[in-house]
């Protein structure tokens, strides 16, 4: 139960780092980089819950 908790949390802390990503310059290649690795740990952890 703790570890769908945490998951849950990881989650939100992506979604408010999306959030701020977008507001980067759309250009940097980091920032796409970023959002891809985030997109792969969502994955994860929606195929753990």
């Amino acid at each position: 139960a703790t570890e769908l908790k945490h998951l849950k949390c990881l989650l939100e802390e992506l979604k408010l780092l999306e959030e701020v990503l977008d507001l980067a310059p759309s250009k940097n290649l980091n920032t796409r980089e970023i959002k891809d690795s985030m997109d792969n740990i969502k994955r994860i952890v929606l195929e753990l819950q």
